[in-house]
């Protein structure tokens, strides 16, 4: 099976060179020419527009900025075949998956959420999250993390909005500690005037 790549930012090269290596034939597409060329040219896979890629693809991974989402799937929804998946990288998952249902009538969609950066060597051990909707999403669902797992992935099933649910309390987690350091800071002066009134006392 073919796999689409559409979008060559760093999280799209990362996938082509994943299937690549597992032997999977890669088609890449991206609205910058030039960075098709050089792909082309430095891992030698074959580069399209969006719709020849769909067309010639058994499994689709869009691999856009959310804000360009919905350009790409209003472009090649009215192409999709019933027997293709459709899935999506994007950080949150109730937006993304919805935006896939809206439009794409035929074929499996999936959300995903790799759980890992572009810098990452391999799949193994790494974190990756499958949001499932629909009877026929998650039959795939369980084939695909069973793939990822024959990897050496980790791979979790969840819905899209418990997934944002846990991404909203990770995204907040760094400025909560944040503030904590900054208010601390703010109050060192008062905090070391105390202690040392405290100490001067015994």
């Amino acid at each position: 099976m073919k796999a689409a790549i559409i979008g060559a930012g760093k999280m799209g090269l990362w996938f082509t060179r994943f299937f690549l290596e597992e032997g999977i034939p890669v088609i890449v597409s991206d609205k910058n020419k030039q960075i098709l060329s050089k792909i082309n040219c430095e891992l030698g896979v074959e580069t399209s527009d969006n719709i020849n890629a769909v067309r010639t693809a058994g499994m689709v991974l869009v691999c856009v900025p959310m804000t360009d989402f919905e350009d790409v799937i209003k472009e090649i929804h009215s192409h999709v075949r019933p027997d293709q998946v459709i899935m999506d990288i994007c950080t949150l998952k109730e937006f993304p998956v919805k935006t896939m249902h809206k439009y794409i009538k035929t074929g499996t969609t999936l959300g995903t959420h790799p759980m890992f950066g572009p810098n990452t060597k391999s799949i193994k051990n790494q974190n990756l999250i499958l949001t499932p909707t629909n009877l026929k999403e998650e039959a795939f669902a369980k084939k695909f993390k069973s793939w990822l797992e024959g990897r050496k992935a980790k791979v979790s099933i969840m819905s899209p909005r418990k997934h944002d649910m846990f991404m909203a309390v990770i995204f907040r987690l760094p400025r909560s500690i944040s503030l904590v350091v900054w208010e601390t800071n703010k109050r060192l002066p008062l905090v070391l005037t105390i202690l040392y009134w405290v100490i001067s006392l015994t």
